[in-house]
């Protein structure tokens, strides 16, 4: 690499680091792991904010069984928190927007309990401020992670 590269680099490197600064550190995160999913990484890891070592967070196949991450999530007997683990647990996996449909065929896949009405599931997690988006695309907020016992 030519000098004049290598000195591009550090400089937008600064620059990047000058935007990340005044963001909170979960939002850092969020978006440190998006640029890195962006650019082809399966496997996330972020830097601890408080410098105390690293926080790896995988994104990967590797996070667990579904029935674990919902017991883990003491949602078993919850239709509605199980709704929102199956939601995070697909987040966990990979899956930024998840529809409807993702949720009710991972139950089926796992041999999990099916949900009676997971619309109206939905609909309580939404007005809850749990989940963003509708049927078709959503995302379970940093809500719904505390409500799930999973903050960053």
């Amino acid at each position: 690499m030519a000098k004049n590269e290598k000195r591009k680099g550090a400089e937008a490197f600064g620059d990047l680091l000058a935007l990340l600064e005044p963001m909170e550190s979960a939002e850092r995160a969020r978006l440190i792991d998006s640029v890195l999913v962006f650019l082809g990484d399966p496997k996330v890891a972020t830097e601890d904010p408080s410098g105390g070592g690293g926080n790896e967070r995988k994104r990967s196949t590797k996070i667990g069984t579904l029935a674990k991450y919902i017991r883990d999530c003491g949602a078993e007997d919850k239709p509605s928190l199980r709704m929102l683990a199956v939601a995070s647990w697909l987040h966990a996996k990979g899956n930024d927007q998840i529809a409807l449909s993702d949720v009710t065929k991972a139950i089926t896949d796992a041999k999990q309990k099916r949900l009676s009405n997971p619309s109206a599931f939905l609909k309580s997690n939404t007005s809850a401020g749990y989940i963003e988006g509708n049927s078709d695309s959503f995302y379970v907020t940093d809500e719904g992670r505390e409500k799930l016992g999973l903050s960053d």
